[in-house]
Parts: structure tokens; C-alpha cells; sequence
């Protein structure tokens, strides 16, 4: 075969030189118009799920969060693949689709079926799509600290996350900027248990209590005032411990027992998860 081509080359050699002309024009031509990437995409379109599920193991994950999702991924149209991984409180499921698919067409589509699979899944779960990314990934790590031990924990967090963060998603072309490590601040609520059987009350309604301190609710309108009806505001959202310590939790005696008066409220971190290493 070879060798006949080789032999057709030799006698047809204008006609080898003129296509072979042809073929040097044609690429200078559609040189210009040739998408350019510096990191080109090598894989299929992708649209990825992850799911944090607080408090649930590993098969649990797997079982109530991990599947429900990959089945109702299975039935969109164009999706030649499904993919997951589960781990302790934590679910990623990839979904890719057919070569030529639009991204954002997939990523609506996926939206669409997960928001009809999130009354499944468990309380805790929190399903969202994460960004759009190139196959580079991650691309840089930075770490916030004080090596004088001036700055809590808990401002580092503050700053990485509220001032940092923002700037760093502000710049063209980062698309997530996740923080990690540090001391996530809460209002923690440690109930005084002789406190508690003094008065007759339950950590339920201590927990329904500090639930109610951060709210808002509507609370109607009143009559019509000049032909308009003006709108009555409910605002309960504490600004600080102190105010979460003035929820009233129940009455006795006619007397209204305050959370402060059974439980010590105070800012305090969030129970750790995860581990976080600078320079090694």
C-alpha cells in the first residue's frame, strides 16, 4: 500500500504539489478565526452538585442525599453520564452531558430537577450548583494569619470571609472563593440545668426560645389611616448576646422567665470541622 502510494506521489507530482498548496492556504486561512485557549477544555460539559448534609454519616449521605439526585439527573436529556462521591457530611455528583451541549442550558436544567428533588432530601441538606470553572481548578491558596497572636481566630475568620473574600471575587475571571480554617462565630446558648428544674422548663423550649430571638415576622396592617393602610413590623432580630438573653422563654406566676435567667448566652466559635495547614 505503501508502496503504491509512494509510486502515485512520484508520477503525479504536480498534482501532489498543487493540493498540498491548496491544503498550506486553507490553514492560513482559518487561522485567524481558530479559537485560542491558554487552558483549552478537554472535558465534556459539566454541572456539579455538592450537597452539605451536617451530622450525617457517610452511607447515610450516600443513601438520602447522593441518590436521590443522581436519579433524577439520569432523566435529563442530553446527560451521557452521572458521577458522585460521598463523604461525612458532604455530596458531590457530576453530571455530564453530550458533547456541543450549551453550559448554561445544562445548568438550568440541572436547577430545574434539584429544585424538585430538595424536598427529599433531609433538613440538613444544602444542595447548590457550584460555579462555573476551568479545568485548572484550584489556583491559589492564601493564608490569613497573626503570628503574634494579636488577632483572635475569630477576626481572622471575620476578615477572610466578609473583607477578603469580596475583594478577591471582585477580581475579572475568579469565579468562588471559599474560606476555610479559623473560628466561625455564633451565639452559643448553655443551659443552666438547676435553673431549668426550678422552673419546670425543657431544653426544647430553651432551643424554641433562642430560635424565636432572631426574627422577623409580618404582623399584619392597621386600619385604613387617610384611605392607606399602614404596614405593622415585627423585628426581632437580636444584635447581641444580650438581647438573645432577654427572649422570654415562658411565664410563671404571671412572671415572664427570661433565657438569661436559665441558660449564660454569649459569642463564643462554631465547633470545628476539617483541617486547614500553613506552610506545611
Amino acid at each position: 500500500m505503501l508502496k503504491h502510494l509512494i509510486g502515485f506521489s512520484l508520477k503525479q507530482s504536480t498534482l501532489v504539489l498543487l493540493l498540498a498548496v491548496a491544503l498550506i492556504v486553507f490553514a492560513i486561512s482559518r487561522l485567524p478565526r481558530m479559537p485560542v485557549d491558554v487552558f483549552p477544555e478537554l472535558n465534556a460539559p459539566t454541572v456539579v452538585i455538592l450537597t452539605e448534609a451536617g451530622g450525617l454519616a457517610a452511607d447515610e449521605v450516600e443513601q438520602h442525599v447522593t441518590f436521590p439526585i443522581e436519579a433524577a439527573m439520569n432523566g435529563l436529556p442530553g446527560v451521557r453520564r452521572v458521577r458522585s462521591a460521598s463523604a461525612i457530611s458532604l455530596s458531590l455528583v457530576w453530571v455530564e452531558f453530550d458533547w456541543g451541549t450549551d453550559i448554561y442550558r445544562a445548568r438550568q436544567l440541572v436547577s430545574e430537577k434539584l429544585a424538585s428533588v430538595r424536598s427529599a432530601l433531609p433538613e440538613s441538606a444544602h444542595a447548590e450548583i457550584t460555579p462555573i470553572t476551568s479545568i485548572t481548578g484550584e489556583i491559589m491558596l492564601l493564608a490569613v494569619s497573626s503570628p503574634d497572636g494579636s488577632v483572635s481566630d475569630l477576626d481572622l475568620r471575620a476578615y477572610a470571609e466578609f473583607e477578603l473574600r469580596n475583594r478577591l471575587l471582585a477580581v475579572p475571571g475568579v469565579a468562588q472563593v471559599s474560606a476555610i480554617g479559623g473560628e466561625l462565630p455564633e451565639y452559643q446558648v448553655h443551659a443552666k440545668q438547676d435553673r431549668l428544674a426550678l422552673y419546670g422548663l425543657t431544653l426544647g423550649e430553651v432551643a424554641d426560645a433562642a430560635r424565636r430571638a432572631h426574627s422577623t415576622a409580618s404582623a399584619g396592617y392597621l386600619p385604613s389611616v387617610d384611605r392607606q393602610e399602614v404596614p405593622v413590623r415585627q423585628t426581632a432580630q437580636a444584635q447581641s448576646a444580650r438581647d438573645i438573653s432577654r427572649t422570654i422563654v415562658a411565664t410563671r406566676n404571671g412572671a415572664p422567665i427570661t433565657l438569661g435567667e436559665v441558660a449564660d448566652v454569649r459569642l463564643g466559635p462554631a465547633p470545628k470541622r476539617g483541617t486547614a495547614a500553613n506552610q506545611g
